[in-house]
């Protein structure tokens, strides 16, 4: 669970281009390009359960299944 802040990174240390941010219903609520940092204020979103879809420069794409915010 998160309640502000969430950091992401992929496991080889490669630089994150975009991140989305999808609802419990599968709709995009938020997207990240060019991105200069890992850590994202995610305060201003209402409890619930959500996917991050993180897509790395080379187009490697890797999901971090479920965040839950309390």
């Amino acid at each position: 669970p998160f309640s502000d802040n969430v950091t992401i990174k992929f496991d080889d240390g490669e630089r994150i281009d975009e991140i989305n941010i999808i609802n419990s219903q599968g709709k995009l609520v938020e997207r990240y390009s060019s991105i200069s940092s890992s850590t994202l204020d995610l305060s201003h979103l209402p409890k619930g359960v959500y996917f991050i879809e993180a897509i790395s420069l080379i187009g490697l794409k890797s999901e971090v299944s479920i965040l839950v915010k309390k």
